[in-house]
């Protein structure tokens, strides 16, 4: 490498030297200059009336925004000001209070603020404030009106913006009110129908679309705001059989329903719901074992079917001809196609186990998809009639307010 470097021409070598040196001290003075520049933590803004998602978004932006400047180090601590303030027992944070914060994060410089409401409902008041900690008092402030219905990214983004220039003296510190773009117009509300569902039943569950929509007082219950159209209406009660229909709700009218309730024979007992839950459970626990030993024949079929005796027939019986074309079927008939008459005795046994496996696989799969259909759907209708009983019982009592032009009374339904 020595005498390579020797051929080179006197200018080339003095270049190569230049570049050696000034990568070095470039290596030398880099981390300095990092060092230098002030290390800034953006403290989360503190909502003062309850705008707190407003005031997250706009911390969050501010950090984002400051990252792109080059004259902090922006600290990847998200701390915010009301959790330093109560570390530190200050309520309004003085000069003091903040000289700790920032020694206690590290911290040359703390953005941090408020926001308020200003006026009226949709406007706030964004008070900001950048923090020196070697001078212990404050560089600048920014103060902006936004509008406090509106924080989504490129409002956060636009306000992060304008608060940082005013911060670093590239817009003037007087009060900023940010414009919004115009909302766009709300499209016209969709005319719905309502539902009045009846039955035989005082304090009934009922159910619209496979959801529970209320309980009925006094044998009745109206679905309001019900979007047009098909819809499945069901009615259930501890101790009468699930009622269910479908209905046509036509927007603005009301669509009346009735269903009459069956009850339940007699000798059903009262825990029955809980006994159909704990049977779906069961059924659905053996139908998992099930596919499981369906898995296990499944891999004992394949290793018998790689059992070398049985290749080395199956390799013999492909050289003559054979009637049936299953080599089971060959060696039960007593083929041997060469093989000693242990090796045939030997193939027959697999064949039969094999055989064996394959029958109880089917019988397994047929078991596991009955268990596991009936088991989920006792598990449905017994959660179903659990929870309606336990809402009937919760409800037994019932006072139903009804007023006229001419008359005013109040029904009282007891369910027992």
């Amino acid at each position: 490498m020595t005498g390579l470097l020797a051929c080179l021409p006197t200018g080339a070598r003095q270049l190569r030297r230049a570049l050696v040196g000034s990568l070095v001290a470039m290596s030398l003075l880099f981390p300095a200059v990092l060092e230098a520049q002030p290390r800034l933590v953006v403290l989360g803004l503190r909502s003062l009336e309850g705008d707190d998602e407003f005031a997250l978004a706009l911390s969050k932006a501010l950090r984002r925004r400051a990252r792109t400047e080059q004259r902090w180090r922006v600290s990847s601590r998200a701390p915010s000001l009301a959790q330093m303030a109560l570390a530190y027992g200050c309520d309004d944070p003085d000069p003091s209070c903040l000289t700790d914060i920032a020694l206690a994060l590290r911290a040359d410089k703390l953005i941090y603020g408020t926001v308020e409401r200003e006026g009226s409902d949709s406007r706030i008041r964004v008070n900001v404030d950048l923090f020196d900690q070697d001078s212990g008092g404050v560089d600048a402030s920014a103060k902006i009106v936004a509008d406090a219905k509106r924080y989504d990214d490129a409002s956060m983004r636009t306000l992060a913006r304008q608060t940082l220039d005013t911060l670093t003296g590239r817009r003037a510190s007087k009060p900023v009110e940010t414009t919004p773009p115009p909302e766009p117009e709300a499209p016209p509300p969709v005319a719905t129908g309502a539902v009045l569902v009846e039955a035989n039943v005082m304090a009934a569950l009922v159910s619209v679309d496979g959801e529970e929509a209320g309980q009925m007082q006094g044998g009745r219950l109206l679905l309001q705001e019900v979007s047009p159209g098909s819809h499945s209406i069901e009615v259930t009660a501890p101790g009468y059989e699930p009622m269910r229909t479908t209905v046509t709700v036509t927007a603005q009218r009301h669509t009346p329903v009735r269903l009459t309730l069956r009850e339940l024979p007699s000798g059903q007992p009262m825990g029955w719901p809980r006994t159909k839950m704990w049977v779906g459970m069961s059924l659905v626990a053996g139908a998992a074992a099930l596919v499981g030993a369906t898995a296990f024949t499944w891999m004992r079929i394949a290793k018998l079917n790689d059992d070398r005796r049985l290749l080395n027939y199956r390799r013999a019986a492909g050289a003559q001809p054979m009637r049936s074309a299953n080599v089971c079927d060959a060696a039960e008939a007593g083929t041997s196609f060469g093989v000693s008459p242990s090796d045939l005795r030997h193939v027959q046994d697999v064949c039969a186990r094999a055989s064996t496996l394959e029958t109880l696989q089917y019988i397994l799969i047929a078991a596991s998809a009955i268990g596991g259909g009936v088991g989920a759907y006792l598990l449905v209708t017994g959660d179903r009639e659990a929870r309606a009983t336990a809402a009937s019982r919760s409800r037994a009592v019932s006072l139903v307010p009804r007023l006229s032009r001419d008359t005013a009374m109040l029904n009282a339904a007891i369910a027992f």
